[in-house]
C-alpha cells in the first residue's frame, strides 16, 4: 500500500491550506525574522586630493564636504582641494569599496558601523575605517626556456588611514589624510551620514 500524497492532484487544496496557515499567524516567524534584521543606513564616502602649493579647482565637491574642509583649516594647512572619486555605501555592519585616486590608482576603503549608545552619545559608532592601496597583481615574470610564467604575486599592502570615531546622522566629517607623493599632496576622506 503507498503511503505518499499525489501532489499533482491536491497542490490546489494543500496551497490553500498554506495560506489559510499563514494568514491565521504560521507567517508571524518569518515578520518577527524581517523585523528582527538590523536597519541599514547610507554613506557618502569623499576621497579628495589637498595640495600646499598653488590654487586647485573645487568644482565637484559637495557643499558639505567644503564646509567640513573649512571647519579643519587650522589643522590641514591646503590651499586647494580637488575631488576625485565619491561612493555611496548602505550596510548595517560591514562594507568595502574602491575608489580613485590621483593618477586613478584604486584604494580600498573598508567600514565598520554600529548603532551608538543611547544617551548623549553619537548616533552611529565605526568602530573601523580602513584606507589602504589596493593590492595590485604584478606582472608574470617571464622565464628562459620556453616554460610556463610564474603565477602574478600581489605587491605589498599600503595601509593610510585607520580609525574608529563616532558621528551623527546629517553630520560630515573629515576621517583623515594621508601625505602623498612627498610632502605637497595629500588624500583626505570624508565621510557623511545621510538622514
Amino acid at each position: 500500500m503507498s503511503h505518499y500524497i499525489d501532489v499533482r492532484r491536491r497542490a490546489g487544496p494543500l496551497l490553500a491550506v498554506l495560506a489559510v496557515m499563514f494568514a491565521l499567524g504560521g507567517g508571524g516567524a518569518f515578520a518577527a525574522e524581517r523585523d528582527a534584521l538590523p536597519s541599514t543606513r547610507l554613506f557618502q564616502i569623499i576621497m579628495i586630493e589637498g595640495t600646499l602649493t598653488g590654487t586647485v579647482d573645487t568644482e565637484g565637491i559637495p557643499k558639505v564636504a567644503l564646509d567640513s574642509l573649512n571647519g579643519m583649516k587650522d589643522f590641514l594647512p591646503y590651499k586647494g582641494y580637488r575631488l576625485l572619486d565619491t561612493a555611496l555605501i548602505r550596510t548595517a555592519m560591514h562594507a568595502r569599496t574602491t575608489l580613485k585616486g590621483p593618477r586613478g590608482r584604486p584604494f580600498d576603503v573598508r567600514l565598520s558601523v554600529a548603532p551608538g549608545q543611547s544617551g548623549d552619545g553619537p548616533d552611529l559608532f565605526f568602530r573601523e575605517f580602513e584606507v589602504s592601496e589596493s593590492r595590485s597583481l604584478m606582472p608574470p615574470a617571464s622565464r628562459s626556456g620556453g616554460g610556463a610564467a610564474e603565477a602574478p604575486t600581489p605587491s605589498p599592502q599600503r595601509n593610510l588611514i585607520s580609525t574608529s570615531f563616532g558621528m551623527d546622522v546629517g553630520e560630515t566629517l573629515v576621517v583623515g589624510s594621508s601625505r602623498m607623493d612627498g610632502d605637497q599632496v595629500a588624500l583626505i576622506l570624508l565621510v557623511t551620514a545621510l538622514p
